[in-house]
């Protein structure tokens, strides 16, 4: 298998459109127009970001832009590309250490740009400061110095922002939590914005030890996450509305085969209810849950009508099972362990 990964340079993105606002009417049928993000810039969406899984190919081959060095070409295989983005900093100082070959310490690079990339919702060059990083490194071998994580001085650049490796590690690690959190291109339902609420606060956890800047850099990344799904998701809403409609689902959904949320009185509810939540009290946050879980009872309660008609003993009860399951899922993301 071999992985090819394109990336640019290391150039920050334009700064962020306006953030979404939470959506106030509750016209379903304004829902075509009203469900949608801000167009991002092309340098901004991780869709440039071209990951490929192919079995039995040939090598493919990444060329580096504005090499100090003479050009050369680095050949990308699947061991470059860790399972955890704690391995890469082992991986550096093998370099160091003269113990890996040049090429291979790039394949590495590609597979920390694409953690930090990942994380950041756009193409992150982190080639330039892993060089220097790498010199450290060397300097303190030579010194009879350890190279721990929080003794390393390089810094990165992140959007116009300096980080230590370990600051840079912390933002890599937390927003590839999230993005897993927001999960992937599909049609959007109310727990999508349920995960949209929590992702925007949960990084000012304290628990988290993140400092203001890297909170920052973490907020922005989710945005851009957020507004890439709400723009795929007008994808999604044009299917939805060709269909032949689920008489079900009028006021909650729309679609026949396809469902899309569209209540937006909803949607601005729930989006409410989770800017108002304390991120340093758990109590605070379960009850935002509760308060979109009653916004939802509703719909719930017609689902349960439904099932009476197929299982009248498991419908009477299936409104508060479903949302018994809700906490309990929602619990495990505040505690970044994600069911």
């Amino acid at each position: 298998m071999v992985i090819t990964v394109k990336l640019n340079n290391n150039k920050a993105p334009e700064p962020l459109a306006e953030a979404i606002q939470p959506l106030q009417s509750s016209k379903a049928a304004q829902a075509m127009n009203a469900l949608q993000g801000t167009k991002l810039p092309e340098g901004q969406r991780m869709d440039t970001l071209e990951i490929q899984n192919r079995e039995n190919a040939e090598p493919v081959v990444k060329k580096y832009p504005n090499l100090t060095k003479e050009d050369y070409i680095t050949v990308l295989q699947p061991y470059h590309f860790l399972n955890d983005i704690d391995g890469y900093l082992g991986k550096f100082e093998q370099f160091a250490k003269g113990e890996i070959g040049y090429q291979d310490f790039q394949g590495y690079i590609a597979g920390f740009e694409r953690e930090v990339s990942s994380a950041l919702g756009y193409n992150y060059g982190g080639w330039k400061f892993v060089e220097d990083l790498v010199d450290e490194m060397k300097q303190n071998l030579e010194n009879g110095v350890a190279n721990t994580l929080d003794n390393l001085k390089t810094k990165f650049t992140v959007t116009g922002k300096e980080f230590s490796y370990k600051e840079v590690l912390g933002i890599a690690k937390t927003g590839n939590y999230l993005e897993k959190v927001l999960q992937g291109n599909h049609a959007l339902g109310y727990d999508d914005y349920m995960r949209m609420g929590f992702a925007r606060a949960y990084v000012y956890k304290p628990e988290l030890n993140l400092t203001d800047d890297q909170r920052e850099v973490l907020r922005q990344a989710s945005e851009r996450h957020i507004n890439v799904k709400l723009e795929n998701n007008k994808y999604w809403l044009e299917i939805a509305a060709a269909e032949e409609q689920n008489d079900r689902w009028k006021g909650y959904y729309i679609g026949g085969q396809t469902a899309v949320a569209s209540n937006t009185q909803i949607i601005s509810g729930i989006l409410k209810a989770f800017s108002e939540y304390d991120p340093k009290d758990k109590n605070s946050f379960l009850n935002a849950v509760n308060k979109c879980q009653e916004l939802m009872r509703p719909w719930s309660e017609r689902c349960a009508g439904y099932i009476a008609t197929q299982c009248p003993g498991y419908a009477s009860y299936y409104v508060q099972e479903k949302a018994d399951l809700s906490r309990k899922y929602y619990l495990s993301l505040w505690e970044g362990k994600m069911l």
